[in-house]
């Protein structure tokens, strides 16, 4: 559980957070900022694979996958990278992917992959990303 875990900014934050913890998930971190950006969930699953996810709770109109604009790809890309560059544990070989988790009333739906996937690979320092 992340030491910040009673500073979510939503319910629907919490329940996401539950849901990846049923799923055996190990939550890295929620609300990670870097500059004016923010990612609201950072997941590990089984497979070692990180998950930066954006939390969506809301019934409008707008399907959630409609938000994730040119400049919230930017800015959701630029914080993975600060995310990344930041942790000791980056060595040897990690996937990294994109998602957004819609919390609805009754249920969660995920949608991983969304926009770009990453390998991680190992190198003299640890932090060369290249597309995949």
């Amino acid at each position: 559980m992340p030491e910040n875990s009673e500073k979510f900014r939503h319910p629907g934050e919490l329940r996401a957070l539950a849901h990846f913890q049923s799923l055996g998930y190990e939550i890295v971190s929620h609300n990670f900022h870097a500059g004016f950006a923010e990612i609201d969930l950072i997941v590990r699953d089984l497979e070692g694979t990180i998950h930066f996810i954006e939390v969506k709770a809301y019934a409008g109109e707008t399907h959630p996958l409609e938000t994730f604009t040119k400049q919230k790809t930017s800015r959701m890309k630029r914080a993975a990278g600060r995310f990344l560059s930041e942790q000791s544990e980056r060595e040897g070989q990690s996937s990294v992917t994109f998602g957004l988790a819609w919390v609805k009333e009754n249920e969660i739906v995920y949608y991983p992959g969304l926009y770009v996937q990453f390998r991680l690979h190992g190198s003299t320092d640890g932090n060369s990303v290249t597309g995949k």
